[in-house]
């Protein structure tokens, strides 16, 4: 006598297929539940947005205070530059090893004397670090909870 006798095998069979389609069918309800919840979350953020839009009105302190920040630095930066006050300067050159054996890597320093306007490399970056903080917050549109 055979377990797996014709009945048997057609019951699990179909009982297989009835659950892989009973599967497949809550798959479809939950996605068209999420496509329904993400559409919903959207017409509200899109209504939200709109209502921010109309309500808002162009706030002139980051523009204010980005204009003060630039025009502070090249002013004193020009003050120095009209007056003709000697500015030295000083920086670290690496020296390299010969053939990257012989040799020391110990660093030198240097010295630069100018007259007038200098511009060292860390007034260009923290221009940019000053004029990117202050007007990157107004290019993402902040959303209220």
């Amino acid at each position: 006598m055979s377990f797996f006798t014709p009945e048997v095998v057609t019951g699990l069979i179909s009982l297989a297929s009835g659950a892989f389609a009973g599967l497949m069918a809550n798959n479809q309800k939950m996605l068209l539940a999420s496509i329904d919840a993400t559409l919903k979350a959207n017409r509200q953020g899109n209504d939200n947005a709109n209502d921010a839009a109309q309500r808002a009105g162009k706030s002139l302190l980051q523009p204010i205070v980005g204009i003060l920040v630039i025009s502070l630095a090249f002013s004193a930066l020009y003050f120095v530059a009209v007056q003709e006050i000697p500015v030295s300067y000083i920086y670290e050159q690496g020296r390299s090893k010969f053939l990257g054996i012989f040799g020391s890597n110990d660093p030198t320093v240097k010295v630069i004397e100018a007259n007038g306007l200098v511009l060292p490399p860390y007034v260009k970056y923290s221009v940019i670090s000053v004029v990117n903080f202050l007007f990157g917050a107004s290019v993402v549109k902040l959303r209220r909870v």
